[in-house]
């Protein structure tokens, strides 16, 4: 069976005991001779494969990472730039970065009320993801901020090089 590229946060190398088995495996059976038993559409037969065997009802699954590890926002702020590319590069991927630059803007809620729980539900999950990848510090500035843009801009304007924020605390340091 073809295999395509597996999720490397969820592979994992199989151990001597596995690895000893694996011939019995590949003809259909386990270690101890019986047959494998068959599960279908189990996550160890769907996931990284490309096709299924002719003949197979097993369903196959597209790769899609279920998540990324992000960098923590560093309390200090010195590693904001690669904190904030990574952060836009994930929402974008998910689709959420209109929410942040505000192309994407709540509609009215008594004119369309389904659009409008719509675009509160994927602001609630940016805000979310924001607060998850800050430490302390950015997590307190965050704290009462009513939308994921204006975390994304208080965030921006305390931790960014051009922030007044982060000149006073760079002088602190050499003073």
């Amino acid at each position: 069976m073809a295999r395509t590229k597996a999720k490397a946060t969820t592979a994992s190398r199989p151990s001597a005991s596995q690895a000893s088995g694996s011939s019995a495996q590949a003809q259909g059976g386990n270690p101890s001779g019986s047959p494998a038993p068959q599960v279908s559409g189990s996550s160890a037969q769907t996931q990284g494969v490309s096709s299924p065997p002719t003949g197979s009802s097993i369903a196959v699954k597209p790769f899609v990472p279920a998540k990324f590890d992000l960098p923590m926002l560093d309390d200090d702020g010195d590693n904001y730039d690669l904190w904030s590319k990574a952060l836009t590069l994930a929402l974008r991927n998910r689709g959420l970065w209109p929410i942040v630059n505000s192309s994407e803007t709540p509609l009215d809620q008594t004119a369309d009320p389904a659009a409008h729980d719509k675009w509160c539900l994927k602001n609630q999950e940016v805000q979310l993801m924001i607060l998850l990848a800050s430490k302390k510090v950015g997590q307190k500035c965050i704290y009462r901020t009513q939308t994921s843009k204006d975390s994304w801009d208080r965030l921006k304007t305390r931790y960014s090089t051009g922030g007044d924020w982060r000149t006073v605390l760079l002088l602190e340091q050499f003073l």
